[in-house]
């Protein structure tokens, strides 16, 4: 199971989608305007000859036919044209209007040497007949040329000069857009604290012009930084102040978008029972709204990897399924390669290992074909764990060596201290105890550095058998102690959702009987009994919530199948 990815993949794909939607409002409105409202083209014409008059205004037409109908190359070819007659005509305001025109063009083909060109003409027209305002446009879309090309340190001179001017007119929409961007450009150089200073600035400024779109994307800017930082709950409370704007707007896209970053942060805090709640609740407005079906494969991905997490593997199967048969449909071969290296590791789990090993080989293979190094990874840490399955501990952990020099070239954390226990776990099987221990704590420390409770209960629970192993029963005890402590806060944190406390406690129960044997080891029979309670009353609690959530209060004695059927069955039910 691969959670970086899920934040690469989920937090990124969010952040693009985030891009995304303001790239397109941003490119749409000025251009329309200029397309539907902007007479500049057509006042120049009424001043000129007019052979050449009625040639530029048939190009204009021209051109922006064609970009309405995203035939872009066409539009700029129409529009190089009426700019050539502009220049003999010397009308530069038409002449700027008609590289601005250009530069949007070639953004939307992703040009961006042509565009950043085309920017720089508009810039320059704007300076020497001093029109402030096309000069701060101008700049501001050079700005983003730049961004695109990955040349960050021309993008920020851009947008300076850009935010100059706006703060000099004391606009703060256009303050707040291209502060905005300024915390983009510092988001994509990793400087996260630069980038929520350029946001809060940018927030302040959207606030103060009752903005409330601007808002909206600002607050789940900060959201998204805030994770990256490592502050889950100030990403949930962005997020949420975000869904509250997009309510009060009744813009369903955006509260889609919010309600799945706030569950994407609860995963992150182990939260799994409120995370499953607001994934569902986006993928609801997803297919109420009648979203394009790559949207609804990418909610159902996650949804299948919290099931994953508290154990219900089979309800993750289905929901990586649903996404997979979409993903196949659209041919969508980023998202195929993500699902099915998390499918494989639920078919593991359901002891189906040739089906596993089928979905990594498949995975790899895929991700290898889109240059996906993550997805690799993650691939090759699946394919590994069949060998280990199989015996063969050296292939495994060559696998996982590779896997662990990807993630951090990647600076994937997450995946590097998963794939460190992967390494711990077949030097144990080698019997290589202080290679394995070594491995363990490296994944204890990455976990507890980044507040990771999931890793560090598994981490623990590894130390725990590998000082066991070696004959250290004190230290065997501590660990197993600890890491049991930590894995049920999590079960706590599932609140009331008894069918996921007994998923989970079902991947744990073991770690009850083996801190049970040590202290039997070390002549401490009470307190062995007082665990092994333990155990089995969380075992009986939650199997008894089980039956009584289900309605099957079955007499003792009653064979245990009936009413594992019910269960599955209002599992089917409650989260279908």
């Amino acid at each position: 199971m691969e959670r970086n990815q899920s934040l690469l993949g989920w937090r990124m794909l969010k952040l693009v989608g985030v891009l995304a939607i303001a790239f397109v409002s941003s490119i749409c409105s000025p251009l329309l305007w200029f397309i539907e409202g902007n007479n500049s083209f057509y006042l120049a014409l009424a001043q000129t000859p007019e052979d050449n008059s009625q040639r530029a205004n048939q190009l204009v037409l021209e051109g922006n036919a064609a970009f309405q109908q995203d035939q872009f190359a066409l539009a700029v070819e129409a529009w190089q044209q009426a700019i050539a007659i502009y220049e003999q005509l010397g009308d530069f305001t038409a002449v700027l209007n008609g590289w601005r025109h250009i530069g949007f063009a070639e953004t939307r083909l992703e040009n961006w040497d042509q565009a950043i060109a085309a920017f720089q003409h508009s810039v320059e027209i704007a300076q020497s007949i001093a029109d402030p305002e096309a000069e701060q446009e101008g700049l501001y879309w050079l700005g983003v040329g730049y961004s695109n090309r990955e040349d960050f340190e021309e993008a920020i001179a851009a947008f300076e000069a850009s935010l100059a001017i706006a703060q000099s007119q004391a606009n703060p929409v256009v303050i707040a857009e291209v502060l905005t961007r300024l915390g983009f450009t510092a988001y994509w150089q990793r400087d996260y604290t630069t980038a929520l200073m350029h946001y809060e600035q940018a927030l302040m400024m959207a606030e103060g012009a009752d903005d409330l779109r601007q808002q909206v994307f600002i607050l789940s800017s900060m959201g998204n930084t805030s994770h990256i930082l490592g502050d889950y709950r100030q990403a949930i409370e962005r997020h949420q102040a975000s869904l509250a704007i997009a309510q009060a707007l009744d813009d369903s896209e955006w509260q889609g978008s919010a309600l799945y970053n706030i569950g994407f942060n609860h995963y992150w805090l182990n939260e799994y029972a409120p995370a499953i709640d607001y994934y569902q609740q986006s993928l609801a407005i997803a297919r109420q709204d009648g979203q394009s079906p790559a949207n609804e494969a990418q909610l159902l991905y996650p949804l299948g990897e919290v099931y994953i997490f508290v154990g219900d593997y089979r309800r993750a199967v289905d929901y990586h399924q649903q996404s997979l048969a979409i993903a196949r449909r659209i041919d969508d071969r980023d998202r195929i390669g993500q699902v099915l290296k998390s499918l494989g590791g639920a078919l593991y789990s359901l002891n189906d290992e040739e089906g596993g090993r089928a979905a990594y080989a498949e995975a790899l293979a895929m991700t290898q074909s889109t240059g996906d190094r993550n997805g690799q990874a993650n691939a090759l840490i699946g394919l590994s764990a069949y060998h280990t399955r199989q015996g063969d501990y050296r292939t495994a952990l060559a696998q996982q060596e590779q896997s662990l020099a990807l993630y951090r070239a990647l600076g994937s954390r997450y995946n590097e201290g998963s794939a460190l226990e992967g390494i711990g776990v077949n030097y144990l099987r080698l019997g290589d105890y202080d290679r394995a221990i070594a491995a363990f704590q490296q994944r204890l420390n990455i976990s507890r550095a980044d507040e990771e409770r999931y890793g560090e209960g598994n981490a623990l629970a590894a130390l725990g058998i590998a000082t066991l192993l070696q004959g250290d029963l004190l230290a065997a005890e501590a660990y197993l102690q600890q890491g049991i402590e930590v894995l049920e806060s999590i079960r706590a944190n599932l609140g009331d959702r008894d069918t996921l406390k007994v998923a989970l406690f079902d991947t744990q129960r073991n770690l009850y009987g083996l801190l049970q044997q040590i202290l039997v080891a070390q002549n401490r029979p009470d307190e062995a009994l007082v665990v092994a309670e333990r155990g089995r009353a969380r075992a009986f609690v939650y199997a008894r919530h089980g039956r009584e959530l289900m309605g099957c209060k079955s007499p003792v004695g009653e064979p245990v199948s009936k009413c594992s059927k019910i269960i599955g069955a209002e599992r089917q039910q409650r989260l279908a």
